[in-house]
């Protein structure tokens, strides 16, 4: 029923609308190749952020796909931070009416590689990705919690993750260190309201990296209130920075996961790096980047 409404809305774009609803994980992402390959120059991603990493890697998968079209938002899904980063709002009808005024912009997208997968893998992501602890979290995430909870079901997900200890390589820039969290930001936000990444753009052809070389209760909590705060702890336990390429490997023999987008994205080691102004975006004229 909510397909059916949602699709009714949204052929009031174009006579040529599709709607093709989605029934497992991983179908965004052949539905929107799919897309590229019949000549529409508009994806519309209607769902959470993990909708919005498979359109885009959708879209990606095509040769041509990330030259000749643009992905579109409507936010239904959790967390929607990518959509909270873009100012696109929650309300269907009112994401709709941007499309229909529909601006375009051009955004940096990551890019994930799998040096050790052959044939090479590559993924891309849109606004932030993680591994170690939130990784970690996000495989613990039941389903069922998170459709009761929202947010809540990640954050006991984030407590049960805490139990499982894990370990990483963080490289980048001639600089090595080691972590049990890595986060990296593409955009500001992180978990809905937070600007974990309060210096990034989207536009610079930068990731922001956040680092935890430990990570315990007393550390989460006290960085999150802070990030609410708009206040950030200072330790010796966290490093910022921003590049252009870094790469990540498991600090021991046990398996260290890698998410994108809130998604389960596998383990490292991975290198990650920017495609500058590589996403076409339609977003309303208000909310156009400069």
């Amino acid at each position: 029923m909510k397909a059916r409404i949602l699709g009714s809305e949204l052929r009031s774009l174009s006579s040529d609308f599709v709607l093709r609803p989605t029934t497992f994980r991983g179908d965004a992402v052949e539905a929107a190749t799919r897309a590229v390959e019949q000549g529409f120059d508009i994806v519309v991603a209607a769902g959470g952020d993990g909708t919005v990493n498979e359109v885009l890697n959708g879209i990606a998968a095509h040769p041509l796909g990330l030259l000749r079209t643009r992905l579109a938002l409507i936010p239904l899904g959790t967390m929607n931070v990518f959509a909270r980063e873009l100012g696109i709002p929650t309300s269907v009808d009112s994401a709709i009416r941007l499309i229909k005024e529909a601006s375009e912009t051009l955004l940096d997208i990551g890019r994930i590689q799998y040096p050790q997968r052959y044939p090479p893998k590559v993924r891309y992501f849109a606004q932030l990705a993680g591994a170690g602890l939130d990784a970690t979290a996000v495989e613990l995430v039941s389903w069922t919690l998170k459709k009761k909870l929202g947010a809540a079901a990640y954050l006991l997900a984030t407590i049960r993750a805490l139990r499982r200890k894990c370990s990483l390589v963080v490289e980048t820039s001639g600089m090595q260190m080691q972590a049990e969290l890595v986060l990296i930001g593409n955009g500001k936000l992180y978990g809905g309201p937070l600007a974990v990444f309060p210096f990034a753009d989207l536009r610079d052809g930068k990731l922001d990296v956040c680092v935890f070389r430990k990570v315990n209760v007393t550390h989460l909590l006290a960085f999150c209130w802070g990030a609410l705060r708009g206040k950030f702890l200072e330790s010796s336990n966290i490093q910022r920075f921003s590049t252009a390429h870094l790469k990540l490997t498991p600090a021991g023999p046990n398996l260290v996961p890698l998410q994108l987008d809130g998604e389960s994205a596998g383990k490292l080691p991975a290198e990650i790096s920017v495609l500058p102004r590589g996403l076409r975006v339609i977003i309303g004229a208000r909310q156009v980047l400069i």
